[in-house]
């Protein structure tokens, strides 16, 4: 179990290697459950989250399912550890990708 902000709980109930930097892994939270796939580097970072469990919408009425990915570009040494330093939030849809967040680490306290 990951505890996470705001005491919300994810829990990973099926997890399924699909090659050596790639698992697909089922979480379930009060309820609801979302499929996604995990990719990690060759230093076992994460790189990338896929899922097609989350919906899109442009105005807040009508919600459409495409795939949702938050890819880390880049990692900074802290502490002698590794970390996200530059990561994204983006919708893959038909016409374009949408990058609707970027995530700059600008600090650890």
């Amino acid at each position: 179990m990951v505890q996470c902000r705001r005491m919300f709980y994810c829990i990973i109930i099926q997890c399924e290697t699909v090659d050596p930097l790639k698992v697909k892994a089922i979480y379930s939270n009060e309820g609801n459950t979302i499929t996604s796939t995990i990719s990690f580097n060759e230093d076992g970072h994460l790189i990338d989250f896929i899922s097609n469990d989350r919906y899109y919408s442009a105005d807040g009425k009508r919600y459409l399912n495409f795939p949702w990915s938050t890819p880390v570009r880049k990692y900074t040494n802290v502490n002698d550890r590794q970390v996200p330093a530059y990561a994204e939030a983006i919708w893959h849809l038909p016409e374009k990708e949408y990058v609707y967040a970027k995530f700059n680490l600008i600090g650890i306290e």
